[in-house]
């Protein structure tokens, strides 16, 4: 069974700024937004609170050469957990939430 919140989209410098959206209610986040170290920090360490346990983090553009910025951010936040972490070869990576 689908959950209500089939989908969220959000864009813009202030997209860390979350309101209106239960913690943990997410099954699947996908972030695909600016880059760059702090923002991609930022946007995960901010959305994946959302995620629920058993939930799917995910996002684009890891090991990717153009953006370090992201392997860097997923490396850093992730830094000290016990989580694998899934890679394709298109620089898509994803978690489970714990």
């Amino acid at each position: 069974m689908l959950s209500k919140n089939i989908s969220f989209c959000c864009y813009g410098k202030n997209s860390w700024k979350i309101t209106g959206l239960d913690l943990k209610s997410v099954d699947l986040l996908f972030v695909d937004g600016d880059h760059d170290y702090n923002a991609t920090f930022r946007d995960l360490a901010s959305w994946s609170r959302f995620v629920r346990p058993g939930g799917i983090i995910s996002g684009h553009d890891i090991f990717n050469p153009v953006n370090d910025g992201v392997t860097d951010a997923v490396e850093d936040l992730l830094r000290g957990r016990d989580t694998a972490v899934n890679f394709a070869t298109d620089h898509m990576y994803w978690w489970h939430a714990s």
